[in-house]
């Protein structure tokens, strides 16, 4: 700890004459250490073994969605190689295994399983007629768009299938 005696000459313990001079060396603090720049996309707990090494703590977890597997780092604050006190805590965002459902409403129904898809999601289909909308289209979904869920959660699309009755025969 800073202004505490880390050493002295002679040693602490040892009898010298009144009026000896003594050598007292005073700390100035912990010192500096760099933020390990290799944390970014490491396990949360790969990420803490090298700050320990560092001489630095985790003092916050942030949890993102991300299409990361859960409990990878994503970020750190300080960045990577900046220089701060030995001792101090950095802030890592880890991926939650979560990602936000996208907006599908009024897209065809091929451009909104593309996109669920990509989006790690699993799209489930459904079929409605809506006269007063366009063929093909996405008319709701389910959960609603930004909702977070877990990356392999199902989203239900309802399609609009305008049906054109048959014409009947007259004899």
């Amino acid at each position: 700890p800073k202004d505490r005696v880390i050493t002295s000459n002679p040693p602490a313990g040892t009898k010298v004459s009144s009026g000896s001079k003594i050598t007292l060396i005073i700390s100035d603090g912990p010192g500096e250490t760099t933020v390990p720049a290799s944390l970014v996309g490491k396990t949360l707990e790969g990420a803490r073994q090298l700050l320990l090494e560092a001489g630095l703590v985790i003092s916050r977890t942030n949890p993102v969605d991300s299409e990361q597997p859960p409990g990878t780092v994503l970020a750190v604050r300080p960045t990577g190689g900046s220089s701060i006190t030995a001792g101090s805590g950095v802030t890592l965002d880890i991926a939650s295994g979560n990602v936000a459902v996208p907006d599908v409403l009024g897209l065809s129904e091929i451009d909104a399983r593309t996109i669920l898809i990509q989006a790690a999601f699993l799209p489930r289909i459904v079929y409605a007629s809506d006269p007063n909308s366009e063929d093909n289209i996405v008319l709701a979904q389910a959960p609603e768009p930004g909702v977070s869920m877990i990356v392999g959660a199902s989203v239900t699309v309802t399609i609009n299938r305008i049906v054109i009755p048959e014409p009947i025969a007259t004899p």
